[in-house]
């Protein structure tokens, strides 16, 4: 039936372009070095700036389906995190995937939210973790 906000349809505009990238990054409290990797590729993206995320997956990933971040990566993925979030972001058109360029599974121990005009373009530039 799809996803709303304030009694709006919630859609992504295929064709949006984001001049200046903000993209949330969440490692959890015990996977940070997983997400060093990420983070040293990512850098390496001059219109990208990285923003950690502590404010929980959640609202990070209906950002996304907002489009006020392109893209959201988590390498902590928990069940109770995402299972909503996830899809809302995907009624709305975003692409919901593993930081393996797979589509994620509710019990995958990363997540990826990312725009459709964006996700080659991330994917080519995260390792495999």
């Amino acid at each position: 039936k799809g996803a709303f906000l304030n009694g709006k349809r919630l859609q992504i505009d295929p064709n949006k372009k984001f001049p200046k990238l903000l993209i949330p990054v969440e490692s959890g409290y015990d996977n940070r070095q997983r997400i060093l990797p990420i983070l040293e590729n990512l850098f390496k993206w001059k219109e990208l700036s990285y923003a950690p995320s502590y404010a929980g997956g959640a609202y990070s990933v209906c950002a996304v389906a907002k489009e006020i971040f392109p893209a959201y990566i988590s390498v902590n993925a928990k069940p109770w995190d995402f299972a909503a979030s996830t899809l809302i972001a995907r009624e709305a058109g975003i692409r919901i995937l593993n930081i393996t360029h797979e589509e994620f599974g509710i019990y995958d121990d990363s997540m990826v939210a990312v725009h459709p005009q964006l996700e080659d373009e991330l994917f080519s530039r995260l390792p495999i973790v």
